[in-house]
C-alpha cells in the first residue's frame, strides 16, 4: 500500500431529492405565487390563471426531463396573454374587465392560438430540424463529390484514388 488510506464512500455521488420533488416545489411556489397574486392583483390573477392554462397542462403532462414542452408553450402562450393583460391594465383593472376581455371571443382565439402554435412548435421542430440536418448532409456531400471530380480532372484519376476500399494497400 501507498499509505493513503482509500475512503470508498467519497467516490458515491451525493444524494439528491427525488425528481419528483422539483416538481413539487414547482407547483408549490406557483400556487403561492398564484395566492399572493388574488390577494392583491385579483383581475391579473384571474385573466392570468385561465389565460395560461394550457401551459399548466402541459406542465403536468410532459414527463421529459428537459421541459421543453412546457417551455415552448409557456412563452408563446404569454405572447398570446400579454395584449390582454396591458389593456386591463390600461382600463380599469377591475373584475368587469376582466369578465368582459374573457367573453370576447378573440381573446380566448388569441391566447388558446398561441398556445397550439407553442404545441406546434414543440411537436414538429424536432423533424424539421432533423430533415434541414439531412438535407445539409446531402448537400455537402454533393459539393464534396464535385470537388473530387475537379481533382480528378486536374491531377487524374491515379492520385485521388478509384472511391473504393478494395484496393488498399498490402
Amino acid at each position: 500500500m501507498t499509505g493513503i488510506d482509500f475512503d470508498p464512500s467519497l467516490d458515491q455521488k451525493p444524494t439528491s431529492r427525488p425528481p419528483d420533488s422539483k416538481s413539487l416545489m414547482s407547483v408549490i411556489i406557483g400556487l403561492v405565487s398564484l395566492l399572493i397574486g388574488i390577494a392583491f392583483a385579483l383581475p391579473t390573477a384571474l385573466l392570468l390563471f385561465v389565460g395560461m392554462l394550457p401551459t399548466l397542462v402541459m406542465i403536468l403532462i410532459d414527463r421529459q426531463p428537459d421541459q421543453y414542452g412546457p417551455i415552448s408553450v409557456g412563452a408563446l402562450n404569454f405572447c398570446g396573454v400579454i395584449p390582454f393583460l396591458t389593456m386591463l391594465w390600461g382600463g380599469d383593472n377591475d373584475l368587469d374587465e376582466v369578465i368582459g376581455l374573457l367573453s370576447d371571443g378573440f381573446t380566448w382565439l388569441s391566447v388558446y392560438g398561441c398556445a397550439g402554435l407553442g404545441w406546434l412548435f414543440y411537436a414538429k421542430m424536432p423533424a424539421l430540424a432533423e430533415r434541414n440536418m439531412a438535407w445539409r448532409d446531402e448537400n455537402r456531400i454533393k459539393r464534396c463529390r464535385q470537388i473530387m471530380e475537379h481533382l480528378k480532372e486536374e491531377w487524374g484519376a491515379d492520385l485521388v484514388g478509384s472511391g473504393t476500399d478494395s484496393e488498399s494497400p498490402d
